[in-house]
């Protein structure tokens, strides 16, 4: 197959990888963008024991649509990009010879500047759902689901509306996504099944755990920008207190300090493991199945 006919087989298996990520990871999710917009200090306990009495169990999974079917989307896109990135650059490689570490990073990285585009208008309207009522909506309408979400967003807003964050999803996924793919496939390589080999190569245990410690890679060094992007996504369109990522980014160190940017980090650590490790089991099990077409 050519290296330059898109292959289908990665968005695939991305979509049975996110559905399997979406249902583990959503309950840390929750609790994480209520933490990163509280105007008032709390933790992930107190956090935890409010949604449980307050709204029932089932709240954990608010907001689960978008998210399903956007992220769902989103790492179609990623894992995509990913394996079609990786054809094009082992067709740059000597006949039989693996990947690099650092080949797989930048194809992370240009699967993440390809997947903010997606995923920027799917975490905004689910990070919408997930504090309307717990935040000062400064005007916003209220939304009765996701889908008048979008559509009340869309009409009063526009395009400008639903992308809200872009600049700061960018960045974040560009650099999150490297930095996943980096340790992902450097811990297959420098730990479980050597240097001539890539992660397909790993038992179902061993993707697991490099997923889920890939998933943690993730956030570290990016979470602040997603607490910048998870404010101007929760602010309101009709009344903003932000005028864009660096506004929210100056009046956020003014009024919480860098400790602040840091809120709601270990929840989101807590679920970034089993929710990408359940990620990439799924997803190196389907293509497993369905084949794949790179050295």
């Amino acid at each position: 197959m050519s290296t330059l006919v898109p292959d289908i087989r990665g968005f695939v298996g991305g979509v049975i990888g996110s559905c399997c990520s979406v249902v583990v990871g959503q309950p840390f999710d929750i609790v994480k963008v209520r933490l990163q917009n509280s105007a008032v200090k709390t933790s992930a306990g107190e956090v935890i024991k409010s949604i449980y009495q307050k709204e029932g169990l089932l709240a954990f999974w608010k907001g689960t649509l978008p998210p399903l079917v956007g992220i769902g989307f989103a790492n179609s896109i990623v894992f995509g990009v990913v394996e079609n990135s990786k054809r094009i650059v082992s067709s740059f490689n000597k006949p039989e010879e693996v990947l690099s570490i650092k080949q797989h990073a930048f194809c992370g990285a240009v699967s993440g500047t390809v997947n903010s585009l997606a995923s920027t208008p799917a975490e905004g309207l689910r990070i919408r759902m997930q504090v309307q009522g717990k935040v000062d909506p400064r005007g916003d309408p209220h939304y009765t689901n996701s889908v008048d979400c979008a559509k009340k967003v869309f009409e009063g807003h526009g395009i400008k509306g639903i992308y809200r964050g872009f600049a700061s999803t960018l960045v974040r996924d560009t650099l999150g996504c490297g930095m996943f793919f980096f340790v992902y496939q450097g811990l297959a390589k420098k730990v479980f099944v050597g240097e001539a080999k890539n992660a397909e190569d790993m038992k179902s245990w061993q993707v697991f755990i490099a997923g889920g410690l890939g998933g943690i890679a993730f956030w570290c060094p990016i979470y602040p920008i997603d607490s910048i992007k998870s404010r101007l996504q929760a602010d309101s369109l009709t009344n903003p207190r932000y005028r864009g990522s660096l506004d929210c980014l100056y009046k956020t160190l003014q009024e919480l300090g860098l400790p602040g940017m840091y809120k709601g980090f270990w929840p989101c650590a807590a679920r970034s493991f089993p929710a990408n490790a359940s990620m990439l089991v799924g997803f190196e099990l389907a293509m497993s199945i369905i084949g794949r077409d790179y050295s």
